[in-house]
């Protein structure tokens, strides 16, 4: 079948944000094959190009991208014993559910969380203390600069707190992951999943036009002074950014047409409108204003796409 992306196509229909200028190109990956052909024009074109799962965790400029956007929209999901096989556009959400359906444990915490198996994978994506990387056993790259498949294990990917070494190489683009879990009893995991699912509704804006987390919780080795971090911190050895934007008043501080939440510092919200502008002049609020008071300078976890 010949590759036939579309053009100029809005990506802020694409995004959990709701932001976004268009893409030059734009494919829609269905099936396996499907990424193969894109990845064969990309050989012989040689355009810029970004891959977008769920269109979570991500922000993406006013202008768009000029090269090629891949939606990663194969939602394969294969369960065979306690071994799920998954493709990297499955919804993580709905995989987590699937296992819990069949009385597999571990991947109950990913019930609320927004995106797909692949941007999970890439970020290492996590919640209530657990991440993805926990449950995987082996992830499949296609190299778009050989078009050579690689069959990674995660001790191969260098995983640590929402990184690895996927964003480093930039010319791999994950297809398919392994993930390992539990035999459980069906009622208990579905009950410890309702459990996550009620925490997060009460306290994240669960359904707002946001991108998710904006920042990552940072070390507490990173303080030189402590005095005025709570207890519970100190012992769990990070401090969430949601506490250190709280405590510069900034919850509920709007620019433009973006707030951040004020049921959450560590979410910004598209009230309706909001251009990423808004979004960036926020973040870059939220660095000054925490970095001045707590002398810590917060790093983003959400994914930046842009024409250079």
């Amino acid at each position: 079948m010949l590759f036939q992306p579309g053009e100029n196509e809005p990506l802020s229909k694409h995004t959990t944000f709701a932001i976004g200028g268009p893409a030059r190109w734009f494919f829609r990956v269905k099936e396996y094959q499907d990424i193969k052909n894109a990845v064969q024009w990309l050989q012989k074109e040689g355009v810029p190009y970004v891959t977008l799962g769920g269109g979570s965790n991500v922000l993406v400029h006013d202008k768009g991208f000029d090269g090629l956007v891949i939606k990663m929209e194969d939602r394969t999901c294969e369960i065979k014993g306690n071994l799920i096989t998954v493709s990297a556009g499955a919804v993580l959400a709905v995989v987590a559910h699937r296992a819990s359906e069949a009385g597999l444990s571990g991947l109950e915490w990913a019930f609320g969380v927004p995106g797909t198996i692949g941007g999970a994978v890439r970020g290492n994506a996590g919640a209530f203390h657990k991440s993805i990387a926990d449950v995987l056993v082996m992830v499949e790259i296609i190299d778009v600069e050989t078009g050579n498949i690689i069959r990674c294990t995660p001790d191969e990917l260098d995983f640590s707190y929402r990184t690895s070494l996927l964003k480093q190489k930039k010319q791999w683009i994950v297809t398919h992951a392994i993930l390992k879990l539990v035999q459980s009893d069906r009622t208990a995991s579905q009950e410890t999943l309702r459990s996550f699912v009620q925490q997060k509704r009460e306290r994240q804006p669960l359904g707002a036009s946001c991108a998710g987390c904006i920042f990552k919780n940072v070390s507490i080795d990173l303080f030189s002074s402590r005095t005025d971090i709570p207890i519970e911190f100190l012992q769990k050895r990070f401090v969430p950014a949601s506490y250190l934007i709280e405590k510069a008043n900034l919850k509920n501080h709007i620019i433009g047409k973006a707030i951040i939440s004020p049921k959450h510092g560590n979410f910004i919200i598209n009230q309706g409108g909001a251009s990423a502008q808004d979004v960036l002049d926020l973040i870059a609020l939220a660095k000054a204003r925490t970095k001045e008071k707590f002398g810590v300078l917060l790093q983003e976890e959400i994914h930046y796409i842009h024409s250079l």
